[in-house]
């Protein structure tokens, strides 16, 4: 069988335009993504930039710059860079490509000096959201309204499924008064419902406990890099890249080396993409935990 070739994909959106990187430059990312954190981390290395490239990357996202944004003094969101990082595979003419990470631009600094010189990018989910005000939270709404205006709150999509969807609740979110709040406030007021929540890049999931480990979308692993080994809170795992893999979803292991975490239903809570377009790892890493429901 024919090797697959590795594709890369980085996308900055910049006022004039995409400027697109992929796996013909020496590209090293590294994301990571916890279900339970309200953003995600994203690390990216690059060499074989022009000299152009660098002194502009190197000049918007100093860290003086990163300082000045944080403490509000320049109060311009384009300084925010959206950023799209894609991974996937080249299977004879036929190239899959999956996003990854949704974000924005930090902070970019030197990694490595001349005459190698590497270009370091630091990146988080929903940067230009998190230290923002909340607008007056609703007095009296359904409990599917009030998650949707969280989503709407921290700049994200919603994907809102649980049996509380139309029930009444009385002055939700009071306790919350910046945006960093409000995914606590949901895990924290509505864990005893049954009622989990996590991001995952550009969208808010709200679910019952159970749902998360549908049955239908839950999928099977068979070949791993190293061994699976239990953990404090479940199972850690190592595979090659496989879009399949998803924050919050359903996995079942089938270990040769360690048979005893088999035949488990986990959710994933934690991953972190460990990708390079010309060294060897291509790997993803994930902390799993064991569900809180059957799958259905």
């Amino acid at each position: 069988m024919a090797m697959k070739k590795r594709l890369i994909k980085v996308t900055l959106s910049l006022p004039t335009g995409d400027v697109v990187w992929d796996q013909s430059l020496m590209i090293n990312i590294r994301v990571m993504k916890m279900a339970l954190g309200i953003k995600s981390q994203a690390t990216i290395d690059i060499g074989g930039l022009s000299q152009d490239s660098r002194q502009a990357l190197l000049t918007q996202f100093s860290a003086y710059a990163k300082r000045q944004r944080e403490q509000g003094d320049t109060g311009d969101a384009d300084n925010f860079v959206p950023i799209r990082v894609e991974a996937g595979y080249q299977d004879g003419s036929v190239s899959n490509l999956a996003p990854i990470f949704n974000g924005q631009v930090v902070l970019c600094e030197l990694a490595s000096p001349p005459p190698n010189v590497v270009i370091r990018i630091t990146a988080y989910t929903q940067q230009i959201q998190k230290g923002q005000n909340l607008e007056v939270a609703p007095d009296r709404v359904t409990f599917k309204q009030y998650a949707e205006w969280c989503a709407k709150q921290m700049g994200l999509k919603a994907e809102v499924h649980t049996h509380m969807d139309d029930t009444l609740v009385d002055n939700p979110g009071r306790t919350a008064y910046k945006v960093d709040a409000l995914l606590p406030d949901l895990q924290r007021n509505y864990d005893r419902y049954g009622i989990g929540a996590y991001i995952d890049d550009d969208t808010l999931y709200v679910m019952d406990i159970g749902d998360v480990a549908k049955a239908s979308e839950e999928i099977t692993l068979t070949q791993f890099v190293g061994t699976p080994m239990w953990t404090e809170w479940g199972v850690e795992y190592t595979v090659m890249f496989d879009p399949n893999i998803k924050l919050g979803h359903a996995v079942k292991l089938q270990s040769i080396l360690n048979p005893t975490v088999n035949n488990i239903g986990f959710v994933n809570v934690m991953m972190e993409y460990n990708l390079a377009s010309r060294n060897n790892p291509f790997y993803i890493n994930v902390q799993a935990s064991p569900s809180a429901g059957e799958a259905e």
